[in-house]
């Protein structure tokens, strides 16, 4: 039975008179006048409920059988009495439990209270094998099995049978309906694991999801994303989309942007070469790509001309011969000889290679100024000192740039 919260309960209250007259007259002639009584309530019903209700009431005084329960429970449902509901119709059910559409109305009037799960989902499985080949009825019984297993604990089954229900009943509104509820209540689940920090199981909950659910598989590979793993992340969305190529298509694109800034991120945080690492593992496995390509030309460019200043040591005279003590000291000598004092300790010190830049090439030669003096200060880090301020990133190389215009033009 259609739950009355989609205002779609199956009202089959105007079609009972034809059942009634099916039913084998009674013997007792208070049955017989229950079946006329049952008859005005079903045309009363419609027009004025409650007194449809208390028409339904005296039927079942006169003869207290399956039958006028249901109908009573059925009638409570509509009127907007679920628990009175819920008690004629296990009534119904305990007295005739081989009509399956009994049993379903019954097991959905349970589920919507909130009731017990197992015994509901006893009701619907035991309404599905009663079933048998009514297609006409199994959509609705499909549903309300899946909400039962959902209901009772078994979240994994429902979302399964209810997959399953979809693909044999594509168009059928019962099905759609209980498949979103059910869909939401298993990633609520798994998303309720991860965020109480139990990530093995949340994990492992949308892993399972997803073989039945392309929104599982697109909230699996999402927080993977999310719990910064972008090689998880990149080959679960590399996985589903095959499976749901429609309902992923953009996830993919959304993952690889994320990764990307990630590693951007991570680089100039200084972790330069994790970063480039990681990227180009990235762009090989997945070469087809682009994003994935851009960004490690991107890190391996920006490593290539770094702001770093790179000292290379001096370079060193090799050791001269092996001589006795007294002897020469040719090194000391040479020095003497061609001067080696402040030129010479001057060409000694560290050369400093920094990345190229149009600026560095071609600087004008100034008039020297043998007097000047200038302090030229590379500030970078700002970021730890807080108010929001970025690091800046090429301060080293400007400094550099900087001290060659000095030393070249001015």
């Amino acid at each position: 039975m259609k739950r009355k919260s989609n205002g779609a309960v199956i009202w089959l209250l105007v079609g009972l008179l034809a059942l009634f007259f099916a039913v084998p007259a009674p013997a007792a002639d208070y049955c017989d006048m229950a079946r006329e009584v049952a008859a005005r309530a079903v045309k009363t019903f419609p027009a004025d409920q409650e007194k449809g209700i208390r028409l339904f009431i005296k039927a079942l005084k006169l003869c207290d059988r399956p039958l006028y329960n249901y109908n009573l429970g059925i009638a409570y449902f509509q009127y907007g009495n679920p628990a009175e509901a819920e008690k004629y119709l296990v009534r119904a059910v305990a007295g005739d439990d081989v009509r399956a559409k009994w049993l379903n109305d019954c097991a959905a009037v349970i589920i919507f209270r909130g009731g017990k799960g197992q015994k509901a989902l006893k009701l619907a499985e035991k309404a599905w094998k009663r079933a048998a080949n009514d297609e006409q009825i199994k959509p609705a019984i499909a549903a309300t099995l899946a909400e039962a297993r959902l209901q009772a604990g078994k979240g994994l089954a429902a979302l399964k049978g209810i997959t399953a229900a979809r693909r044999q009943w594509p168009d059928d509104q019962q099905v759609k309906t209980a498949a979103g509820r059910i869909e939401s209540a298993y990633l609520r689940a798994g998303l309720a694991l991860l965020t109480r920090g139990e990530q093995k199981k949340g994990f492992a909950v949308l892993e399972q999801g997803a073989e039945y659910s392309p929104l599982a598989a697109a909230t699996l590979c999402q927080a993977w994303s999310r719990a910064g793993k972008g090689q998880k992340s990149l080959a679960a969305a590399a996985r589903w989309r095959q499976r749901y190529p429609r309902r992923l298509a953009g996830i993919w694109d959304e993952v690889v942007a994320g990764e990307c800034d990630r590693l951007c991120r991570r680089f100039s945080a200084g972790e330069r070469a994790p970063a480039m690492q990681q990227a180009k593992l990235l762009h090989e496995r997945y070469a087809s790509d682009q994003e994935l390509k851009k960004t490690y030309d991107k890190l391996f460019e920006a490593y290539i001309n770094d702001d770093a200043t790179i000292a290379v040591a001096p370079r060193q005279s090799r050791p001269a011969a092996t001589q006795n003590a007294g002897e020469l000291d040719v090194k000391a000598a040479l020095d003497a000889a061609f001067g080696g004092g402040r030129a010479a300790k001057a060409d000694r010190r560290p050369v400093e290679l920094v990345a190229a830049v149009d600026q560095d090439k071609n600087i004008r030669r100034g008039r020297r100024r043998p007097h000047g003096l200038a302090v030229v200060i590379g500030n970078r880090d700002y970021h730890r000192y807080g108010h929001g301020l970025p690091n800046v990133r090429y301060a080293g190389r400007d400094a550099v740039v900087m001290k060659k215009y000095l030393v070249r033009t001015m």
